[in-house]
């Protein structure tokens, strides 16, 4: 993949603005609200809007027209087919409609969950038109697990991070999309993790480097010939502190959501559980 792909969609706060108003159901949108919130791939704008009311829009009754709410309007990467943001608009539908509390796309005016917009492509040689995919998600309030207390990280709360990841496997048992199962995403899918072996040459250290063989030395030893008796589904891809929300309450925290579906790849649960104790 090239570094241009990588680089995320040259959008302004200009365009996204004129996006929510001619493209998604918003009759107000607080521009003193907007603000750009940290992504490495993708452009994400939190901000806080008001729909437009209900009988006049083509998605369903939320209780979220007459008043302002908050939502995230997001660009995705040109690395991110157009199928593969329709699969990930579908799992949030289909985990939101199972219990599971989630950033979830707001239909466009003429009813779909995605739209493409004209944005610009960054190269070496220049800038050159090219259209990006966009929605609106609503955004889910709270406070990221990572930036809980000390205190609150209980074993009982820990063991309702495991309960809560039990949770969202459960109610995407019956989910498949084809293009989260055709995509290939080496650098975060951990069935790819020998992928990497190319990368290790580039660090500085050498004592990092005797560290990556080994890790790696360490996979391809034990864990790859396992993987074929291993069960596999659509898994969330980064279930870690900072895409778990939480409300904290003096010393004690209840997990309220997840987020950030963007790493969802069709791969095996144990890469799931290994991701999240890693993290935290």
């Amino acid at each position: 993949m090239s570094g241009a792909e990588r680089r995320p969609p040259s959008v302004s706060f200009e365009t996204a603005l004129r996006i929510l108003r001619s493209t998604f159901h918003f009759e107000d949108v607080l521009q003193s609200s907007f603000k750009e919130l940290p992504c490495y791939d993708d452009r994400h704008f939190y901000f806080e809007g008001r729909l437009i009311p209900t009988a006049q829009r083509r998605d369903a009754d939320d209780g979220t027209a007459g008043k302002f709410e908050r939502f995230v309007l997001r660009t995705s990467n040109l690395m991110f087919p157009a199928g593969l943001v329709e699969g990930l608009n579908a799992l949030m539908l289909h985990l939101s409609s199972r219990g599971i509390n989630c950033s979830r796309p707001i239909a466009s005016r003429v009813g779909r969950y995605m739209e493409m917009i004209p944005g610009k492509k960054i190269s070496q040689t220049g800038h050159y038109p090219q259209e990006y995919p966009v929605r609106v998600l609503q955004f889910v309030s709270g406070l990221l697990m990572s930036e809980l207390d000390a205190e609150c990280l209980t074993p009982t709360f820990l063991y309702s991070v495991g309960r809560f990841a039990g949770k969202v496997d459960a109610a995407l048992q019956d989910f498949s999309h084809p293009a989260i199962e055709d995509f290939v995403n080496e650098c975060w899918d951990l069935q790819h993790f020998s992928c990497l072996k190319r990368y290790i040459s580039s660090l500085s250290e050498k004592k990092k480097i005797a560290m990556a063989n080994s890790v790696m030395k360490l996979y391809e030893e034990k864990i790859e010939p396992m993987l074929p008796s291993m069960k596999k589904g659509v898994i969330h891809g980064d279930l870690n502190g900072k895409n778990i929300i939480v409300q904290q309450s003096e010393n004690s925290a209840a997990i309220v959501g997840l987020i950030d579906f963007g790493d969802c790849v069709h791969s095996y649960y144990l890469f799931k559980l290994a991701i999240l104790v890693a993290h935290r």
